[in-house]
């Protein structure tokens, strides 16, 4: 037990390597642009392939721990689709849903509808083809759904072989913010309320994002969900810059009401998410016992 609880943390700590190494290799020349004070060495697209080092870890280290087989199981994780339309919705939505009240709220609490939601500015935005491909597609959908095969498709099954719910979700949430740390040294103030408000954002958004594979058995619900957020941040972020502060908040108030979930309906301390996968027959209300 010992031996194969040793094997566990190898294979954990080479994911979480091998991610960082990938990951950081790609994003190099956009913060050494940042910190030379000139220009990116790389185009705006080549950000988005820093996003694969997750996935391609993943594949790495399934491949070496259990051959064609930790493959094969990794994919029907990361491609099982069939998880019913509701749980398509909901990643799709909760994110989207999130930016709206957002807004509701700055503009109840200010009665200023201009400051709430600054339509015209994002109107211009969508219109260059430019904005729509590098940073809206590029940057915002195709990285959240990029990284998720590795982090929920891999790493968190895997945790979940040993863990609960919760503690295996406390487990991830470090690594993956260790590996956020490359995107932050270009795209951000390196403040500590900043990192501190990143360090929280992707705590909740670790729960949320477990759930949907505690409830469905695949990583797929999660990508939708990963891309959706990104694009709600991105819309604040250019028409609703007011409403940043409640975004995560909101966020939280969800997260919470799933750990209380999981304390009040306790799940198995282990879980093969392999078996769960072949298992689950697109029924939204399944849930792991």
């Amino acid at each position: 037990m010992r031996c194969s609880a040793c094997a566990a943390s190898r294979a954990r700590g080479l994911y979480l390597g091998l991610a960082v190494a990938l990951t950081t290799a790609v994003v190099v020349p956009f913060a050494w642009g940042r910190f030379a004070g000139g220009s990116p060495a790389a185009p705006a697209w080549w950000h988005t392939l820093g996003a694969l080092g997750p996935t391609v870890a993943a594949w790495y280290v399934a491949r070496r721990e259990d051959g064609a087989e930790g493959v094969q199981d990794w994919r029907e994780r990361v491609l099982d689709w069939h998880v019913g339309v509701g749980w398509w919705l909901a990643a799709l939505a909760m994110p989207l849903g999130a930016l709206a009240l957002a807004v509701a709220i700055v503009r109840g609490w200010t009665g200023d509808a201009s400051a709430a939601w600054q339509g015209a500015a994002l109107a211009e935005r969508l219109a260059s083809p430019r904005w729509i491909t590098d940073t809206l597609v590029l940057g915002a959908l195709a990285t959240g759904v990029f990284q998720e095969p590795g982090w929920r498709g891999w790493l968190y099954p895997h945790l979940r072989m040993t863990h609960g719910p919760l503690a295996a979700t406390l487990l991830l949430w470090p690594m993956w913010a260790v590996w956020h740390a490359p995107f932050l040294l270009y795209r951000m103030p390196l403040t500590p309320g900043a990192l501190a408000g990143v360090a929280f954002g992707l705590l909740c958004g670790a729960i949320v994002l477990s759930w949907l594979v505690e409830e469905t058995g695949s990583a797929a619900p999660g990508m939708l969900f990963h891309a959706s957020s990104n694009v709600a941040v991105l819309v604040a972020g250019v028409a609703a810059p007011s409403s940043l502060v409640a975004l995560p908040l909101l966020l939280a108030v969800v997260a919470a009401g799933i750990v209380v979930r999981w304390w009040l309906v306790p799940r198995r301390a282990a879980v093969d998410f392999a078996d769960r996968a072949r298992a689950f027959a697109g029924h939204p209300t399944a849930v792991l016992r």
